[in-house]
Protein backbone atom coordinates (compact mmCIF):
# COMPACT_ATOMS: atom_id res chain seq x y z
CA UNK A 1 0.00 0.00 0.00
CA UNK A 2 1.34 3.50 -0.64
CA UNK A 3 2.16 5.31 2.41
CA UNK A 4 0.51 8.83 1.01
CA UNK A 5 -2.97 6.29 0.58
CA UNK A 6 -2.32 5.30 3.90
CA UNK A 7 -2.49 8.94 5.28
CA UNK A 8 -5.35 9.60 3.29
CA UNK A 9 -7.35 6.73 4.87
CA UNK A 10 -6.56 7.93 8.63
CA UNK A 11 -8.50 11.53 7.43
CA UNK A 12 -10.95 10.04 6.21
CA UNK A 13 -11.56 7.51 8.99
CA UNK A 14 -11.20 10.74 11.19
CA UNK A 15 -13.47 12.43 9.43
CA UNK A 16 -16.01 9.80 9.29
CA UNK A 17 -16.43 9.78 13.24
CA UNK A 18 -16.67 13.85 14.04
CA UNK A 19 -19.70 14.21 16.55
CA UNK A 20 -18.96 17.56 17.49
CA UNK A 21 -17.45 20.77 16.47
CA UNK A 22 -14.19 20.56 18.04
CA UNK A 23 -13.77 17.19 16.87
CA UNK A 24 -14.02 19.24 13.43
CA UNK A 25 -11.33 21.66 14.50
CA UNK A 26 -8.65 18.93 15.68
CA UNK A 27 -8.95 17.02 12.57
CA UNK A 28 -8.71 20.55 10.72
CA UNK A 29 -5.06 20.73 12.10
CA UNK A 30 -4.34 16.94 11.13
CA UNK A 31 -5.63 17.97 7.57
CA UNK A 32 -2.90 21.11 7.45
CA UNK A 33 -0.60 19.14 9.53
CA UNK A 34 -0.63 16.16 7.24
CA UNK A 35 2.76 17.00 4.68
CA UNK A 36 3.28 14.65 1.07
CA UNK A 37 6.57 14.53 -0.35
CA UNK A 38 10.11 14.40 1.02
CA UNK A 39 9.78 18.16 1.52
CA UNK A 40 5.96 18.66 2.37
CA UNK A 41 5.23 20.61 -0.97
CA UNK A 42 2.61 17.93 -2.54
CA UNK A 43 -1.12 18.79 -1.60
CA UNK A 44 -3.34 16.41 -0.32
CA UNK A 45 -5.95 17.16 -3.65
CA UNK A 46 -2.53 16.29 -5.82
CA UNK A 47 -2.08 13.16 -4.01
CA UNK A 48 -5.58 12.21 -4.10
CA UNK A 49 -5.45 12.72 -7.91
CA UNK A 50 -2.37 11.18 -8.58
CA UNK A 51 -2.69 7.74 -6.87
CA UNK A 52 -6.23 7.39 -7.83
CA UNK A 53 -7.47 7.05 -4.78
CA UNK A 54 -10.86 5.05 -4.57
CA UNK A 55 -13.63 6.51 -2.50
CA UNK A 56 -16.45 4.31 -1.52
CA UNK A 57 -18.65 6.90 -3.48
CA UNK A 58 -18.49 10.05 -5.61
CA UNK A 59 -20.40 12.05 -2.66
CA UNK A 60 -18.23 10.93 0.29
CA UNK A 61 -15.70 12.00 -2.39
CA UNK A 62 -16.76 15.84 -3.16
CA UNK A 63 -17.81 15.87 0.41
CA UNK A 64 -14.49 15.25 1.75
CA UNK A 65 -12.39 17.34 -0.26
CA UNK A 66 -15.24 20.22 0.54
CA UNK A 67 -14.20 19.84 3.92
CA UNK A 68 -10.42 19.76 3.10
CA UNK A 69 -10.75 22.79 1.15
CA UNK A 70 -12.78 24.17 4.52
CA UNK A 71 -10.14 22.91 6.65
CA UNK A 72 -7.47 25.14 4.92
CA UNK A 73 -9.71 27.96 4.69
CA UNK A 74 -10.09 28.19 8.34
Amino acid sequence: MNPYTAKIETLISTWNSINSVQEWRNWANLVRETKFGTYGTISIFEVIEKTEFKFSSNWIKETFLDEVNQAFKD
